[in-house]
């Protein structure tokens, strides 16, 4: 499975009549998550080249509906696997979220992309860091704060936390709300 993309017009109308690749790698593009910025947009996907590995890559699109990233960004290309990405835009960067196992639990992690496509954050940030799983975030901004949240099992069912935290990546509410 690859990504397409295409722009549409606030009439409807397709801008783009053929598809313009995203992300056509070996293996698997999954998931693909959108934000847009001032003069570019973000977008995010899990990158699974085998069903044993993950990882959350982006790319950036211009204006002009130009793919900036041809090879991807790697946002978190670690041995763990990384999963089910979102993202936000907060006036100056890229917030990305995603699911990841790198300890014991499945835990939500997040990274700044700024506009130029660099990760500022590698390899990434826990937004929550509880001995549960924690999976298939989601992210906004209100101008201010980031507020992710996420499917979370700590009372043994699917229950929806969150957490807040500021532009530069602190945690706000470490235990989740």
């Amino acid at each position: 499975q690859d990504i397409y993309a295409a722009r549409v017009g606030t009439d409807g109308v397709l801008i783009d009549p053929m598809w313009v690749a995203v992300a056509s790698a070996p293996g698997d593009q999954l998931a693909p998550r959108l934000a847009l910025g001032p003069a570019e947009a973000l977008v995010v996907w899990t990158d699974q080249p085998t069903w044993m590995e993950a990882n959350v890559y982006g790319a950036r699109f211009g204006a002009d509906g130009t793919v900036l990233d041809l090879s991807g960004i790697p946002i978190a290309a670690s041995s763990s696997l990384d999963l089910s990405p979102a993202v936000a835009f907060a006036g100056t960067d890229f917030v990305t979220v995603w699911t990841d196992n790198r300890t014991t639990w499945w835990d939500v992690w997040g990274s700044r992309v700024d506009p130029t496509g660099s990760v500022v954050d590698a390899p990434g940030f826990v937004v929550s860091p509880t001995a549960n799983i924690e999976q298939a975030p989601a992210i906004g901004f209100d101008g201010t704060t980031y507020l992710a949240v996420w499917e979370d099992d700590r009372n043994g069912g699917h229950d929806v936390y969150g957490a807040r935290f500021t532009a530069s990546g602190r945690p706000l509410d470490p235990a989740g709300i």
